[in-house]
């Protein structure tokens, strides 16, 4: 069984492997690429996906900084059900996944852009009070 298999993994790469043919085998992957199903707001999210990248691309950090200060919240669109995160081993949907690899890309675009420190610390100081301590480890 893929489960067995899963518990005795030698090594996370091969554990994937077995969770990807798991999630094959009972639907988990086609529930993943399914973005319109009512869990969430997948349009809401594809846009802010899209004002980020937009932002990210121009380089226009200060409207990148703006659209992470006010435009997020911690259950944007129902992204924060926890309807999404205990039917895949692998992870939730491909939609939220990809908000969540953006927002990533974005702090780290931040971080190594060339705003002044004082900037940059500003914001983090800001998203801290907002997000919370375990969104900025």
């Amino acid at each position: 069984s893929t489960w067995g298999a899963m518990a005795n993994a030698q090594t996370y790469a091969e554990w994937c492997t077995y969770a990807r043919e798991r999630g094959d085998l009972n639907g988990a992957t086609a529930w993943r690429a399914e973005s319109h199903d009512g869990l969430f707001d997948v349009d809401l999210v594809k846009q802010r996906v899209a004002a980020i990248r937009r932002c990210r691309q121009r380089g226009d950090f200060g409207e990148l900084m703006q659209i992470l200060r006010t435009g997020l919240c911690r259950n944007l669109g129902g992204c924060g059900d926890g309807r999404l995160y205990g039917r895949s081993q692998l992870g939730t949907k491909y939609a939220v996944e990809g908000l969540n690899d953006e927002l990533c890309s974005a702090i780290e675009e931040l971080v190594e852009s060339p705003l002044p420190l004082e900037v940059k610390l500003e914001f983090v100081r800001e998203t801290y009070q907002t997000y919370g301590r375990s969104a900025m480890l």
